[in-house]
C-alpha cells in the first residue's frame, strides 16, 4: 500500500470508481492501435513528398508521429469510458522549492549519468568495431540539419514531454501498476520507454523512467513528470543546437575524433560508475518514502 494522497493508487478504491480503473483496456490492443496510427501518420507524409510535392522536415515528421498515437490512446481511453482527469491527478499539487531543487539535482545526476554511459559504450564500441565507426562518423558530417530551430525545441520540449508521459507514466505504468504493483510497473514501463530510445542511452532512459514514474506517485499529478521532462529536453535540444552553430562545419579528421572517443570514453566511464550507485540510492529513498 502506498503511503500517499494519490486515490487512484489504492487498488479497492479504484474497483468501485467508474472511468478510474485501466482494467478493461488491453496493452497490447493499445499498442497496435497506436502503432497503426503512427504507421498512417508515415504514410500521410511520404505521399504529401510523393504526390503533392511538400518536402516534410524532421520536425514535422517527428511532431505528427508522436501526436497521432497521443490522440489514438485519448480515444481508446474514452471509448472504454475511462476518464482522463484521475489520470492527470490533482494538478494543484506541485512541489515546493526545497523539492524542486531536490528533483533538478537529480534529474541533473542521472543527466550526467546518461551522458557518461553513452561516452563508455562509444569507446567500447569503437574497440570492437573500428570500421563501422568509422562509417560512423562520416556519416554524421554529412547530415545537415533541417527545419526551424523554434520548431525542434518546441516539439522536444512540449509535444514530446506532454506525449511521452501520458503514455508512458498515465497509462502504462499506471496499468501495471495496478496490475503488479509499483516497482514493477515502474520497471516494466522504464523498459519500454528505455527501448524505444535505444539511440539516447538505453540505461539513462531507464532510470529516468523510473524517476518520473516516481515523481507521479509521490505529487498524484501527471504535470510533474510532465515539467520535469521538458525542462531535461529543453536543456539537451538547446545545447546541441548551441554546439553544433558553434563547430566549424568542416570536414571531421577520423583519426582525432577516435582519439576524442577514447579519452571521453575512459572519462565517461569513471563518471558512470561513481554516479551510478548514487542515483540508485537517491531512487531507493523516493520509492521507500512512497511506500508504508
Amino acid at each position: 500500500m502506498l503511503n500517499c494522497n494519490c486515490i487512484f493508487w489504492k487498488s479497492e478504491v479504484m474497483k468501485k470508481e467508474k472511468g478510474d480503473c485501466l482494467n478493461n483496456i488491453s496493452v497490447i490492443g493499445t499498442f497496435l492501435w497506436c502503432f497503426l496510427s503512427f504507421i498512417i501518420g508515415i504514410l500521410i507524409l511520404v505521399m504529401l513528398d510523393i504526390f503533392v510535392g511538400i518536402n516534410v522536415q524532421y520536425d514535422w515528421l517527428l511532431s505528427l508521429t508522436i501526436l497521432l498515437p497521443f490522440f489514438t490512446l485519448v480515444w481508446r481511453l474514452k471509448r472504454k469510458q475511462i476518464l482522463i482527469e484521475p489520470i492527470c491527478g490533482d494538478v494543484r499539487s506541485f512541489p515546493n522549492r526545497r523539492n524542486w531543487l531536490k528533483i533538478l539535482s537529480t534529474e541533473m545526476l542521472i543527466t550526467v549519468f546518461s551522458l557518461a554511459f553513452i561516452m563508455a559504450l562509444l569507446f567500447i564500441f569503437s574497440n570492437l568495431f573500428p570500421d563501422y565507426m568509422i562509417d560512423f562518423i562520416n556519416s554524421i558530417s554529412e547530415v545537415e540539419q533541417k527545419g526551424s530551430i523554434l520548431l525542434h525545441i518546441i516539439t522536444l520540449s512540449i509535444i514530446v514531454p506532454i506525449t511521452e508521459e501520458f503514455i508512458f507514466r498515465g497509462f502504462l505504468f499506471r496499468k501495471w501498476c495496478e496490475k503488479y504493483g509499483l516497482l514493477a510497473g515502474a520497471m516494466l514501463s522504464s523498459i519500454i520507454f528505455s527501448v524505444l530510445h535505444l539511440n539516447y542511452g538505453i540505461a539513462g532512459h531507464f532510470l529516468f523512467g523510473i524517476f518520473m514514474c516516481f515523481l507521479y506517485v509521490s505529487f498524484n499529478n501527471l504535470w510533474v513528470p510532465i515539467a520535469v521532462h521538458a525542462l531535461h529536453n529543453f536543456v539537451l535540444s538547446t545545447t546541441s543546437y548551441m554546439l553544433e552553430r558553434s563547430s566549424d562545419g568542416g570536414e571531421i579528421n577520423i583519426e582525432e575524433t577516435l582519439n576524442e572517443i577514447a579519452l571521453f570514453g575512459t572519462v565517461g566511464g569513471v563518471i558512470a560508475i561513481i554516479t551510478l550507485p548514487i542515483v540508485i540510492f537517491i531512487l531507493r529513498k523516493y520509492y521507500l518514502a512512497i511506500r508504508v
